[in-house]
């Protein structure tokens, strides 16, 4: 028997890098067997791997000393809530947040080219790739009340709440 953690949200340093934990050592990932204590648990992709921004399935396989295998995995979600110091994200605003309808995102120093929302597990839920303006009003009225994530013109995340 093998048990991982929940999904998780992970939030990337100021390089948009993360190093994944050892979940094994940190005792976030057990396995238990009936037969035997001598129990192997493998990560993939391994403890110490650097991840960028993105959504990655962190898969665990335990072996026991009579070769059976049991596996389990979780999504894990690296986010940069805008920690850049670029431009876009001097001249960024989200308003109002929270809100329960609408949300506008505003631009004052670039064209808003592109806003992907994601839920707070990490599942994207909107994805708009044809935006050619400073500003885009987006109804958010059909989301569920709590917490999601903007990333804006993939290069800035920000936080967003619906009430």
């Amino acid at each position: 028997m093998i048990t991982c953690p929940d999904d998780q949200l992970i939030e990337a340093g100021p390089d948009g890098t993360v190093i994944l934990p050892d979940y094994v050592a940190n005792n976030e990932v057990t396995a238990t067997d009936n037969c035997t204590d001598n129990l192997t648990i493998e990560q993939d992709p391994a403890a110490g791997t650097i991840l960028g921004m993105g959504s990655y399935t962190i898969t665990f396989i335990t072996t026991d000393s009579s070769g059976n295998e049991n596996m389990c995995s979780f999504e894990l979600e690296v986010l940069v809530l805008g920690l850049n110091d670029n431009e876009l994200n001097k001249g960024l605003s989200i308003y109002p947040n929270p809100s329960s309808n609408m949300v506008t995102v505003n631009s004052k120093t670039d064209l808003l080219t592109s806003i992907s929302v994601f839920d707070i597990n990490g599942k994207q839920i909107l994805d708009i790739n044809t935006i050619n303006s400073e500003t885009k009003t987006l109804d958010i009225s059909n989301f569920s009340n709590g917490i999601y994530f903007m990333t804006i013109n993939n290069e800035v995340t920000k936080k967003l709440i619906k009430i």
